[in-house]
């Protein structure tokens, strides 16, 4: 009940101040009618009051110019922000071109490596096809080989095995080809070197330093590189077979490899005009 009573109240107030207001209003709006209807036949005021317009009017018009001028210069002000916003857009856009290009550029650049390690990886592995095939043609050699004395538990080989061992593989690389038999024996005889000596120096054979040295002495990698593969995995074959650590089978062996040993290769009969 308390509270209702308080909200009635205001209402009321709020009332009372409105039609306070409205007199206020109506008496205003009455007396300044009163004092112009009094007045209006009298020269002088109508003089004051028509140069109280002219002075409104005027100072009117000055606000309304410089507000023009005020506006027109804000509006230069957002016009030149519109033009530098709209040239940082273009650079941005140019920019993102450029970048573009380049990245495109770039991913072409890669796709491009890519296909080239493919290729090599796809050249390794027909590489690796070509030295299990041909270390398959010497194995069946080997086993065929006549006269060819063998152990009791028939397990370790003996020097005159190790020794038959490199002359099937120098009578394969040999035989392979007949139009290019000394290079394709330079070629084996001078790996064969290296591996004697690495046996030697208590070095381990390596592939890339192998390559290095066929390098170093002029060989032709790109045409005979799968030969030289096949020579690699023969030859491994033949160091783990303990060829090299026996002293009379490598003093054989050398005495058929130390004529080809030669600071340049052979011609190679292939690379000659046939007429």
């Amino acid at each position: 009940m308390m509270g209702k009573s308080e909200t009635t109240n205001e209402i009321q107030n709020e009332k009372n101040k409105l039609h306070i207001k409205y007199l206020i209003a109506i008496a205003s709006f009455i007396s300044l009618g009163s004092i112009v209807l009094s007045l209006c036949e009298k020269d002088i005021f109508v003089a004051q009051v028509s140069f109280a317009s002219t002075i409104t009017s005027i100072v009117l018009s000055v606000i309304a110019i410089w507000m023009s001028i005020s506006g027109e210069r804000t509006t230069n002000d957002i016009k030149i922000r519109i033009l530098e916003s709209t040239e940082r857009l273009a650079k941005t856009t140019e920019n993102v071109e450029i970048l573009n290009n380049k990245n495109e550029s770039i991913m072409n650049t890669h796709l491009d490596e890519l296909n080239d390690v493919k290729e090599k990886l796809e050249s390794i592995i027909h590489s690796v096809d070509v030295v299990g095939e041909q270390v398959t043609i010497m194995q069946e050699k080997v086993n065929t080989a006549p006269n060819i004395p063998r152990t009791a538990d028939d397990q370790t080989l003996t020097t005159e095995q190790k020794i038959a061992l490199f002359r099937n593989l120098y009578t394969w690389a040999v035989d392979y080809a007949s139009d290019s038999k000394k290079y394709r024996a330079w070629l084996l005889c001078e790996m064969t070197q290296k591996f004697i000596e690495n046996q030697k120096n208590s070095k381990p054979n390596v592939y890339r330093e192998a390559m290095h040295y066929l390098e170093t002495i002029n060989a032709n990698l790109n045409k005979w590189g799968k030969i030289i593969n096949a020579y690699w995995g023969a030859l491994c074959m033949l160091s783990m077979s303990s060829v090299f650590s026996d002293k009379n089978a490598v003093n054989k062996i050398s005495e058929t490899i130390t004529p080809w040993l030669d600071s340049q290769p052979p011609i190679d009969t292939d690379d000659k005009p046939k007429s």
